[in-house]
């Protein structure tokens, strides 16, 4: 899905229908993990009362920065031939660079710091993060469930 390659600026809009409306499927389905930011959020309160602040405070930064980029990524895509080809090109490479280097350094964080602190709390409190994360919903979908 690149838009690049030595003819890149000789392209338009009207070259790369098929790769917008991949690109638009992309942008909808990054906006609805909306929910998974939302139950992560909703571990940081625990975690800073077992004494762990500086992981949540950074991996919020990190989502609103991400919800950010998500929604301009949206608007591109939708907004797609409002701005000249080339202007689009640009924008999208950043916001798209950004939300790929930013999701897999978050993911890392999450992976190696954020479940292995959580594995070291209270096991009692599950139950009711469970509920929690029930309530909030999942993205695109629902483990266990048809």
């Amino acid at each position: 899905m690149c838009l690049g390659g030595p003819r890149w600026q000789q392209r338009g809009f009207g070259d790369i229908g098929d790769q917008l409306n991949r690109l638009k499927a992309i942008a909808h389905l990054l906006l609805d993990t909306e929910s998974h930011h939302k139950r992560e959020e909703a571990l940081f309160p625990r975690l800073e009362r077992h004494g762990v602040a500086g992981s949540p405070r950074i991996m919020r930064l990190e989502h609103e920065e991400l919800r950010a980029k998500k929604r301009r990524l949206a608007e591109l895509v939708e907004g797609a031939g409002s701005m000249g080809f080339t202007e689009f090109a640009r924008e999208l490479s950043e916001v798209g660079n950004y939300i790929a280097g930013a999701l897999t350094d978050h993911m890392s964080k999450e992976d190696n710091i954020l479940w292995c602190r959580l594995a070291d709390s209270r096991t009692e409190e599950w139950s009711q993060v469970l509920e929690g994360f029930e309530m909030i919903g999942y993205c695109c979908f629902t483990p266990g469930k048809a």
